[in-house]
């Protein structure tokens, strides 16, 4: 058990009942949690931005582990095989979708690079369940949630600069 007297820790898992009856929280009901793993199912995810913003301390598979799910549930529109007309995409290594069921990490990892949750700072990664569970429990969950939130603020105003 990962629930120790020392440690308390509670996992709350959505569809667990199901796995594919999808469970959908609040923004609110998110906001009462002290941390959150995510994995992406997409290179876009809003669930990212909205967590962000709120300084919930956000954890994620390492780039080797985010290819191996996406292998298994496939990236949204990233993964159909698309294509672009009229678009020069010479200039990069890979064309930008590709068969998640056969993409080699490359491919995979090149593209997940400009994903957000990479570009972004005060993201937690991990290797393994094993390795979220003591990163979880050493973690200044206050400390990287005040980060990302001043990050975040400072994101914002430069923003706003540069639109002025």
């Amino acid at each position: 058990s990962i629930n120790q007297p020392e440690h308390p820790m509670e996992l709350a898992l959505l569809g667990r009942d199901n796995q594919f009856d999808e469970q959908w929280l609040s923004l609110q009901q998110i906001a009462g949690f002290d941390g959150a793993v995510l994995w992406p199912n997409d290179l876009h995810q809003r669930t990212f931005h909205e967590a962000y913003r709120m300084g919930i301390p956000l954890f994620m598979p390492d780039a080797l582990g985010l290819y191996r799910s996406q292998r298994m549930t496939n990236w949204g529109y990233a993964s159909y095989g698309g294509r672009l007309a009229d678009l020069d995409i010479n200039d990069r290594p890979y064309p930008p979708w590709w068969n998640s069921f056969n993409a080699t990490p490359d491919v995979v990892v090149y593209h997940q690079n400009f994903a957000d949750w990479e570009q972004m700072p005060h993201i937690q990664r991990f290797a393994s369940l094993p390795q979220f569970i003591t990163d979880f429990r050493s973690a200044d969950l206050r400390g990287i949630s005040a980060q990302m939130l001043d990050f975040h603020k400072k994101l914002c105003e430069d923003a706003f600069e540069l639109a002025s």
